[in-house]
């Protein structure tokens, strides 16, 4: 028992740094996005804003002539895309809405064919829809999931003083089998107070397996269903083996992939 508690509490610990390892990525990533849109905001009032500073006049020709062979709308419209694209990436949904938002006011700010802002304003209008659309459908399915999660907690808050067990029968030969029985037992076993254990310490992974959902770590989510699953080899009773079939429904439950920007794809062809 003693042995059993040590682990809970050094694989809950491992859990918990491995999850805050990933929240410290994210946030620096967050910053990392900060300071690329502060670039771009600085590079767009360099090329938009006329210089305020004196300029020496022998150099206007060759400044005049650098500024307009360096100068080209479409390169900084594909940096402002690949920025809303790494907005996406992160999970900064409704940044990257605001951010395509202004994408699309500014296309006639810039010299560019009339047919190519058409189609830029069409292949924005689309990708706005088509990211509300997977928001939606995300939310819908992390709640989805999430309720999942919670009958799954409900059910091992219960089960974790049930003595009354019942074997699934099957070929393989279990240790369990030799101990436990379908009548009520009157005395806590080793085998029932390792079982009890087990679920409290699957009760603690299906909290963080909560936690990794919210925050959008789906690799944390499905790294954590499989530590359940293989947890869950050692015990035979029926409720367990009940358990495992919901977990594995719940790690083949696919989630939609981030939808990559139509727009920059215009501007790459």
């Amino acid at each position: 028992g003693v042995i059993w508690l040590g682990k809970i509490s050094y694989d809950t610990y491992v859990l918990s740094k491995q999850l805050t390892g990933i929240q410290e990525t994210l946030h620096q990533s967050e910053q990392k996005n900060a300071m690329l849109n502060d670039q771009l905001v600085a590079v767009q009032r360099r090329l938009v804003q006329p210089s305020t500073q004196p300029v020496d006049p022998s150099k206007i020709t060759s400044a005049a002539a650098f500024e307009t062979t360096s100068f080209n709308p479409s390169v900084l419209l594909k940096q402002e895309l690949r920025l809303i694209q790494f907005a996406l990436d992160q999970h900064q949904y409704v940044y990257a809405l605001e951010q395509l938002n202004h994408f699309d006011l500014k296309i006639e700010q810039y010299t560019l064919a009339e047919t190519l802002k058409q189609s830029l304003h069409q292949a924005v209008q689309q990708d706005r829809k088509i990211i509300q659309n997977y928001v939606q459908t995300r939310q819908a399915k992390i709640a989805q999931l999430d309720a999942i999660l919670q009958q799954l907690d409900m059910s091992l808050k219960a089960e974790q003083n049930n003595t009354a067990l019942s074997i699934n029968h099957s070929s393989k030969a279990y240790f369990w089998q030799k101990w436990l029985k379908v009548d009520q037992v009157a005395e806590q076993t080793p085998a029932l107070m390792n079982r009890k254990m087990i679920l409290k310490e699957l009760q603690i992974r299906v909290l963080l397996a909560q936690q990794a959902l919210s925050n959008g770590e789906f690799l944390a989510y499905q790294n954590i269903l499989s530590l359940m699953l293989a947890e869950l080899d050692s015990l035979p009773d029926q409720f367990s083996q009940k358990l495992k079939l919901k977990i594995q429904g719940l790690k083949q439950t696919p989630m939609q992939p981030i939808p990559k920007l139509s727009s920059a794809a215009i501007l790459e062809s």
